[in-house]
């Protein structure tokens, strides 16, 4: 029997690549690389044993790589089938990931899914040009689909993460679950569970033949809708009261790094004046059930598949 493809994971122990490694462990016969800058952290060992039984069947293993450093990457990649890549913000992540594109073609990599971001500044015509997590992901997924022959781009909506910071969510006074809204309170956003949902689209396109989702984007998202919606669901799951408020820009962004205001205020706008915008930067029809079988979670699923409340444990 020959022995299973590898998939390469940068990212590995954030709340994305965490949850392809366990989507690739679970659903698919491919073994995981996971590519760490520390191998010896606790980060590290956490999903080591999280997956022992696959670890012991040699299918997971974690090497030390960093995105700042060609040498380990080749390293990392070398004899790997797919590679998947989340990366974080940094002041250099363009270079970063043009770095990491390059190994993967001189390594031969065969298929390479990226968790990308939408240019807000083609798809606002030039209003909105200093979204810059936005803007940096969207040059390095141009910069792949230039280099690379097979590569899926998925575009992650709002994380239910984001429920685990008091800029979201908090406890009232009173003990009545808050949930939070910077600016108007009809603002409309497409939620996912970025600890589940990424990793079950990364696995089920990996599972295809890579020409039948090369070139194609899935966004992973549920239906837009509200904070009210938001509130009502985890009344519904958990019994607990759940009230909405506008909190003032000014105000929801108190101790935010100033070098991030920017880019947080631009992309409040956007989000807010999103009917009127140009399309650009989304697929003109969701082909994701249909090519992959795969839907974003419900808050509903994952309030009740992790067991997270406001103001405790999501995990």
């Amino acid at each position: 029997m020959s022995p299973a493809r590898t998939v390469a994971v940068v990212g590995a122990t954030g709340h994305q690549g965490s949850g392809v490694v366990a989507a690739l462990l679970s659903s698919t016969s491919f073994s995981v690389r996971a590519l760490s800058t520390d191998p010896s952290g606790s980060k590290a060992a956490s999903l080591l044993a999280q997956h022992d039984k696959y670890v012991k069947d040699g299918r997971l293993e974690i090497v030390q790589a960093d995105l700042n450093d060609k040498g380990s990457l080749e390293k990392a990649l070398k004899g790997a089938y797919g590679l998947f890549a989340a990366m974080t913000v940094a002041e250099n992540e363009i270079e970063q990931g043009k770095t990491l594109v390059d190994v993967a073609k001189a390594e031969g990599i065969e298929h390479f899914v990226y968790s990308s971001l939408p240019s807000i500044a083609k798809a606002s015509g030039g209003k909105y040009t200093r979204v810059v997590p936005f803007e940096n992901k969207a040059e390095i997924e141009q910069y792949a689909k230039e280099k690379l022959d097979n590569m899926t781009v998925l575009i992650p909506g709002a994380f239910y993460s984001n429920f685990e910071m008091p800029l979201y969510a908090r406890r009232g006074d009173d003990g009545i679950a808050v949930f939070s809204v910077a600016g108007s309170l009809d603002l409309q956003l497409g939620w996912l569970d970025d600890g589940h949902d990424v990793g079950t689209y990364a696995a089920a396109a990996f599972a295809k033949d890579p020409a039948a989702t090369a070139g194609k984007t899935y966004p992973i998202e549920v239906p837009c809708c509200s904070m009210k919606d938001i509130a009502a669901q985890y009344e519904a799951v958990t019994g607990e009261k759940a009230i909405v408020q506008a909190t003032p820009i000014d105000v929801a962004f108190i101790g935010v790094p100033e070098a991030l205001l920017p880019s947080l205020t631009e992309v409040r706008e956007r989000t807010r004046t999103r009917h009127d915008l140009p399309r650009h930067d989304e697929p003109e029809e969701d082909k994701s059930f249909e090519d992959l079988g795969v839907k974003a979670s419900s808050f509903k699923a994952f309030l009740e598949r992790t067991g997270f409340r406001i103001g405790g444990e999501a995990r």
